[in-house]
């Protein structure tokens, strides 16, 4: 498979299950540059009736507005057709790389996830494909008890929790609105060279071109004060999508 065409497949991807983005959120979320995001846009727009719908973002400057696309119907319909070529090679590529005794036996499903409960040097020495076999059984059974599964990582952004280095971005970004400019620009008007070059300058910043996520405790604990605002950005940060509600219903 075409590096080209997985990125694109990603794209789509990652447009779908945001549902609502701006150029920005694309860039940030797979790595592509903006003019590549904005030939996708301007591509799928010329593809059905209405497979989107764009709105103008308030600012609070003149200059170009920040346009946030919607997918509609239509436009999901249409980016989940294209992909459906990819996600079957994909998902074939994947079983492939299953030996087949360990696809298709439910009654082997206890006893494997009995064997690996009671086994722990055996669990932790499990390689990709030996954790494929083991899970291959548990997941396509159709007996009591269903396997549950845990998240995490890229299933929080998908959510709308944005990635580490992402998030200190734009804490840093709006803080520096506020505090430094007094509101003049909006975060987003904020210039990377601006506000790079004054969190670079805190004593506990911890520098290197890498290690930007690292800095999220620390921009949290020394930058998000009083507990009040730190409450209100964190909040902001996270956007709810495909239906997904950050505000938890747990304990």
């Amino acid at each position: 498979m075409m590096k080209s065409s997985l990125a694109q497949y990603r794209l789509r991807k990652t447009a779908i299950e945001l549902g609502s983005f701006t150029v920005t959120d694309l860039t940030s979320a797979t790595g592509l540059n903006r003019e590549s995001i904005q030939v996708f846009l301007h591509r799928l727009e010329k593809k059905g009736s209405l497979p989107l719908t764009k709105e103008n973002l308030p600012i609070r400057e003149p200059g170009r507005p920040i346009v946030r696309y919607t997918l509609t119907p239509e436009g999901i319909d249409i980016l989940q057709s294209e992909n459906a070529p990819i996600a079957r090679e994909l998902n074939d590529r994947a079983l492939s790389d299953i030996p087949t005794g360990a696809r298709f036996d439910p009654n082997a499903t206890q006893r494997s996830w009995a064997r690996r409960r009671s086994d722990p040097a055996r669990e932790g020495g499990l390689g990709s494909k030996s954790a494929a076999e083991a899970l291959a059984p548990l997941l396509r059974s159709s007996e009591e008890p269903c396997p549950l599964i845990f998240l995490g990582a890229g299933a929080s952004f998908r959510s709308g929790v944005p990635i580490a280095a992402d998030a200190v971005k734009q804490i840093a970004r709006r803080v520096y609105s506020e505090r430094e400019l007094k509101n003049s620009r909006p975060p987003e008007r904020v210039k990377p060279s601006e506000w790079e070059a004054w969190l670079q300058a805190f004593e506990w910043f911890i520098s290197g071109p890498d290690r930007l996520a690292e800095n999220f405790p620390l921009v949290v604990e020394n930058l998000l004060v009083p507990a009040e605002f730190r409450k209100r950005v964190l909040l902001d940060l996270m956007r709810p999508v495909n239906g997904i509600s950050l505000a938890g219903g747990g304990p």
